[in-house]
């Protein structure tokens, strides 16, 4: 702040000095309007948002084991634009909107209405924060209660600010292993 005060005191001097008063008035608005703007600046606090994305992320995958629709109701972004790709060893997946995206919550959370029982870990999390969106990288995991993991992979989610929290847009998902044991994922 005192490098804006000198370049004001600076410019003020300039001001007195000069032939040319109308530049010089345009010139201090101008700062003046600048220094407003960025002292209104909201710094972000990049550990505590990144502590929320993780937060987002490990719901959206708890409440799938979990078939919580209002969960999963409130960590999507409910837009046209809100993805899924999935790709594995036995082909890919791809759905856009949240309107497919609930038909596809609510059909297999009642064809397969008990939880699942199992776990979803999020491990080794790269998180990239914007003001109001973000991305992550995540090495994921589902494992059942005996402490097996049935499947692995690459996940990357896109998230975007709305109201104040943090929703997902789209998640990506490369998994590397676990289609051999697809019906244990599905029970």
């Amino acid at each position: 702040q005192n490098l804006y005060v000198r370049y004001f005191v600076y410019l003020s001097i300039a001001y007195q000095s000069t032939e040319n008063l109308n530049m010089m008035k345009n010139l201090m608005v101008v700062l003046f309007t600048t220094l407003v703007y960025v002292s209104c600046q909201q710094p972000i606090d990049i550990e505590s948002e990144k502590e929320s994305i993780k937060a987002v992320i490990e719901s959206s995958g708890q409440a799938w084991q979990n078939r919580d629709l209002e969960v999963m109701k409130g960590v999507w972004l409910q837009s046209d634009m809100a993805l899924r790709l999935a790709a594995g060893p036995n082909g890919f997946g791809f759905i856009q909107g949240w309107k497919n995206h609930l038909d596809r919550y609510e059909n297999f959370f009642s064809e397969n209405p008990e939880a699942s029982g199992y776990n979803e870990l999020f491990d080794n999390y790269r998180i990239s924060v914007y003001p109001e969106c973000a991305w992550a990288l995540v090495d994921h995991a589902v494992v059942n209660p005996e402490g097996d993991t049935l499947n692995y992979g690459l996940f990357t989610y896109i998230l975007e600010k709305q109201d104040g929290r943090w929703k997902l847009a789209a998640l990506s998902t490369i998994a590397t292993s676990g289609y051999d044991n697809m019906q244990l994922n599905l029970a």
